[in-house]
């Protein structure tokens, strides 16, 4: 192949890479404005309900909306300005995974507060009721994962039925076996230690991610000789 064919190839990958990046970008940009809008008026709600900065109470959606907006212009500008440094590691399988674990995280905090919230407005006991919402958020969360890490994380796009529903079975093996470890978590901290259920969350979610990270690279979508 001549000099001139392979700096041609190199830019084509290059534009590739950068329109992936900024592909990821964009989605990230989205998804992190409604994530910390979410969490900013859950936020002020506790702080309001418990007394300090009332006076957010009457601008939730205000406060939140800046936050938020505050917090992604902050996250583009240094994707855009450092993108040379920052394309190779955004796009590598491991930031990606992590990335994607986040991402299933926050799918899972989000259903699960509303769901919690849902259910205490109404009138349900508060120790049945964070069980009954933790189930459905793992549903939700796992068909979520599930797509993002055969899709974007692994590249699986292999559909024959044997191979598909292999990783399918394995990858939902799997979240059962962490999500009866987060389970334990989570009754331990909250119905025996009376911790808080939002905190006992977040620490349950960090240790589910690691166990899922272990799963999923070494024994779900792990390739072979003919794949690597």
């Amino acid at each position: 192949m001549s000099e001139e064919q392979n700096k041609v190839d190199a830019n084509g990958a290059d534009n590739e890479n950068y329109f992936s990046y900024y592909v990821f970008v964009f989605i990230s940009a989205i998804i992190g404005f409604i994530a910390v809008f979410f969490l900013a008026g859950v936020s002020i709600d506790r702080l309001t309900n418990s007394g300090g900065l009332s006076f957010l109470s009457d601008h939730r959606s205000f406060a939140s909306t800046m936050i938020a907006l505050v917090a992604v212009i902050i996250f583009l500008f240094i994707a855009i300005r450092f993108r040379k440094q920052l394309k190779g590691f955004f796009l590598s399988e491991l930031f990606m995974y992590l990335y994607m674990g986040v991402l299933t995280t926050v799918v899972n905090i989000v259903s699960f507060e509303v769901l919690r919230n849902a259910l205490a407005k109404s009138g349900g006991e508060a120790s049945i009721g964070w069980k009954v919402a933790e189930i459905v958020a793992f549903l939700i969360a796992l068909i979520f994962a599930f797509v993002v890490n055969k899709v974007f994380v692994f590249r699986s796009l292999n559909l024959v039925p044997t191979k598909f529903f292999s990783e399918l079975g394995m990858f939902f093996g799997a979240r059962v076996i962490t999500e009866v470890i987060n389970f334990a978590i989570m009754w331990f901290m909250i119905d025996k230690k009376g911790m808080n259920e939002t905190f006992t969350k977040i620490v349950a979610s960090v240790v589910v991610i690691v166990f899922n990270y272990i799963f999923s690279k070494y024994i779900i979508f792990k390739k072979n000789a003919k794949e690597a």
